[in-house]
């Protein structure tokens, strides 16, 4: 497998490309329950 991703630059970019929509979201979700809070409190 390790051999096959060395062969396909593409799969190496599509993970990167998955990692940082992954981030993207991660960082949106906290953005929102910080904004509930402050409008909560």
């Amino acid at each position: 497998m390790a051999k096959r991703d060395q062969s396909e630059p593409a799969s190496l970019s599509e993970d990167s490309v998955a990692k940082r929509a992954e981030t993207t979201e991660k960082y949106f979700r906290v953005k929102k329950s910080v904004a509930r809070r402050a409008v909560s409190s």
